[in-house]
């Protein structure tokens, strides 16, 4: 293999993987972002029934 098609794989590597941790990174924090809107829902239901008379 010539240094310049080692090159070129390596660049093309690169971009992949920068490209696959960026998607990886918005799916984590998507994750989290979903997992906070479920737990606050989940307050809002609870003191929403500790409010309603028995």
């Amino acid at each position: 293999m010539s240094l310049d098609a080692y090159m070129q794989a390596c660049e093309e590597r690169f971009a992949s993987d920068s490209k696959y941790r960026r998607r990886l990174q918005r799916e984590l924090f998507n994750t989290d972002a979903q997992q906070s809107i479920q737990r606050a829902l989940e307050a809002a239901r609870f003191d929403a029934s500790m409010r309603r008379p028995a």
